[in-house]
């Protein structure tokens, strides 16, 4: 199983920016992981028609002293088709966008990146926490499924080059997942002490250690709770604050499918790293 992961792509991480107010924070996440990763920043924007570099930082409320490094690349044409014609020809590694405001869907261009990117997508808030990137905490929500735990690896690699904590939530349902060599929590616990601590080294084993090929190199905590999985993320987040929240979904957004997503999309307001498995 250590083949089945989210790779991460050799080519650049690009920043899609639209409106000012995410501007500073999507340079700064990309600043930092440019660093950590070792990939060159191309600034994006697309618009009908293109607008200029030079108008394009006074529309985004930037100097050229913030952008120095980086990569400003004007597209001509709707967001939604030409930034994943650019990240494929550049092979890109990460697109970072904007988080939307809160409470709100995700609207019709970030759906289209959702399902047409060929990289994953961070999205990015308004504000960061000082020093985003250093010492934090990444958290890995899994539903117990081989699937969705493909980003494993992609969440350990972050947490390893920020020198973060890994913290992995399982939210057990009331229903089981039906997908075959999934791991559901116990129906019936007689000696606690023992039992759970073997079925938590179990789960960290088949949805961590497997995927990554090894014993993880990172201090890790693995997190239980129950009921809705997009509250208990959130719940979690609230109470220890990650630099990064690290997800996987399979490519469906129609209204019966990815909950857990859209409600991230809509309520979060921590950095978000969204892998298609």
């Amino acid at each position: 199983m250590a083949d089945r992961f989210v790779p991460l792509a050799e080519g650049p991480i690009l920043v899609a920016l639209s409106e000012p107010r995410h501007a500073r924070s999507a340079l700064a996440v990309a600043r930092t992981l440019c660093a950590q990763v070792d990939r060159s920043v191309i600034l994006l924007h697309a618009s009908i028609p293109a607008i200029p570099s030079e108008e394009l930082l006074e529309h985004l409320g930037l100097t050229s002293q913030e952008l120095m490094g980086f990569v400003i690349e004007p597209l001509e044409g709707p967001p939604e088709s030409v930034i994943p014609e650019y990240a494929r020809a550049r092979h890109a590694s990460l697109l970072i966008l904007g988080l939307g405001a809160e409470g709100a869907e995700p609207g019709r261009v970030v759906r289209r990146l959702l399902t047409e990117a060929p990289c994953p997508i961070l999205f990015v808030p308004p504000e960061l926490r000082d020093h985003w990137g250093e010492d934090g905490k990444v958290l890995l929500p899994l539903d117990g499924t081989p699937s969705t735990s493909a980003v494993a690896p992609l969440a350990i690699d972050m947490a390893v080059r920020s020198g973060a904590e890994l913290e992995i939530l399982y939210v057990g349902m009331a229903f089981p997942p039906s997908e075959p060599g999934s791991m559901a929590l116990p129906s019936f616990i007689d000696q606690p002490q023992y039992e759970w601590a073997r079925w938590k080294r179990e789960f960290l084993y088949r949805f961590g250690e497997c995927h990554w090929g090894g014993k993880l190199p990172v201090d890790t905590q693995l997190v239980l709770d129950t009921g809705n999985p997009g509250d208990a993320i959130l719940e979690l987040a609230e109470r220890h604050g990650p630099d990064l929240i690290v997800i996987g979904w399979h490519g469906e957004l129609s209204h019966s499918h990815a909950r857990t997503l859209r409600t991230l999309l809509a309520k979060a307001h921590w950095v978000l790293l969204v892998a298609r498995v």
